[in-house]
């Protein structure tokens, strides 16, 4: 994995900034009216040579790109009325997590800062300073907005600083309260006195507990770094594999698939071929195209399902074991935009772990076997009924209320907006 660590910072426009405001209307999806007379051709974007990259934010732009690119070619192969493969889930979840990963990047800057300001002003009160007392006073505020701002956005960085706060016995009015107070510094000496009384009530909590949110930071951003890289490095190959077999009408599914995230993702694979099938039987049956597109439906949803559980099974599982405690915390906080709106991880029962795989998937864990590893495609349980409490919140109801969504609802909007990622 490539290094972390800031250097300098440039403005750069993030490549996929979306908005995406879905409205779930099946019925649209089964109007066989707009099905295509004739075979569209499909474009197979070329695997991106992530080693080339010398920072987490390049590859993620790489990765989110080609997932778009198969976002389209897939929907192109499995005809019209239009539903998503694997590739469009992955294309926003590889989008979120390099809005995540910048994020974490810019707190810990952040955090960085403020501790080499604690420690500075920690000297001056105990006269071993020998600083600038000016320039100290400038860099904390200007350091504690900073983190304020970072608090605002909603995601991981938000919930580790919640949960840091509270057990720090800070609150997030005394943050905000902090924040505020800066702002209204006006580098006067009774200004200056207010503002060091103020710190040195605080900022001794305040700096006590960032380290422990640093670490957890660095932390997730390894393992959201590594995770984005690695299921790429595994997908991308295979779907180039089935497009360009399909193009030269060489049978894919000869040769069989001996690693788990491979079998699960040969049978979602099948499954979007006799999607394909039942596109074309639908167009040629006019009369049965509304039961034909009804099982189509049904198809692509169980084929998503089983290329995603493929995935997090093997690629992402034994990376969230390290880091199972602190994604326990944040069931019930951790918000996220999805192609099915806002949604918050496990809002429907917070007590379950995002660490646990059948909980992240939205599976019913009195029918599944201790080992994930023993579930096979013929053997895969199922997920849980869509108005359970514990299926709210779920990559099982991204995947089910996703697939059953009109197009228009995952059209990317690209929006112009200067972001500061560093470049390392």
């Amino acid at each position: 994995m490539h290094a972390v660590t800031p250097s300098n910072q440039q403005q750069v426009q993030h490549p996929l900034d979306q908005e995406c405001t879905a409205q779930p209307i099946p019925e649209m999806l089964l109007t066989h009216s707009t099905i295509p007379t004739t075979q569209q051709s499909i474009p197979i974007p070329a695997v991106a040579d992530l080693s080339k990259f010398d920072t987490w934010y390049e590859c993620n732009q790489a990765i989110t790109r080609w997932y778009h690119e198969t976002d389209l070619a897939m929907a192109t192969y499995m005809g019209t009325p239009e539903l998503p493969s694997w590739a469009r889930f992955a294309k926003h979840a590889s989008f979120n997590a390099g809005e995540q990963m910048r994020n974490m990047t810019e707190t810990l800057q952040a955090i960085d800062a403020v501790l080499e300001v604690g420690a500075d002003f920690k000297d001056m009160l105990s006269g071993t300073f020998n600083k600038n007392i000016g320039t100290v006073f400038s860099n904390l505020w200007n350091s504690v907005r900073q983190v304020s701002h970072l608090f605002m956005v909603e995601g991981l960085v938000r919930t580790s600083l919640l949960v840091a706060l509270a057990d720090a016995g800070l609150s997030e009015k005394k943050l905000t309260h902090m924040s505020q107070m800066s702002t209204l510094a006006d580098n006067s000496v009774a200004s200056n006195l207010r503002l060091c009384a103020y710190a040195v009530l605080h900022l001794p909590q305040l700096v006590k507990m960032l380290p422990a949110v640093k670490q957890e930071l660095s932390n997730l951003l390894e393992v959201i770094a590594t995770g984005n890289r690695e299921i790429y490095e595994f997908m991308a190959p295979r779907l180039t594999r089935f497009l360009e077999a399909h193009r030269t009408g060489i049978d894919y599914f000869a040769s069989s698939e001996t690693d788990h995230s491979g079998r699960f993702l040969a049978e979602g694979l099948k499954l979007y071929a006799k999607a394909r099938l039942l596109a074309e039987a639908a167009q040629n049956n006019p009369a049965q195209a509304d039961s034909l597109l009804v099982e189509r439906l049904a198809i692509v949803e169980k084929g998503n399902v089983f290329a995603t559980f493929g995935e997090q099974q093997s690629r992402v599982q034994p990376r969230f074991a390290h880091i199972e405690e602190t994604l326990r915390r944040f069931a019930g906080l951790a918000v996220f935009e999805s192609p099915i709106g806002k949604r918050t991880l496990l809002s429907g029962a917070p007590d379950l772990n995002w660490a646990n795989l059948y909980n992240r998937m939205g599976m019913d864990t009195t029918a599944c076997p201790t080992d994930p590893a023993l579930i096979t495609p013929e053997s895969f349980p199922g997920l849980l009924p869509t108005d359970h409490p514990a299926f709210v919140g779920t990559i099982g109801e991204l995947l089910v209320t996703g697939t059953r969504l009109p197009e228009k609802a995952y059209g990317l909007k690209v929006k112009p907006r200067a972001v500061h990622l560093p470049l390392m």
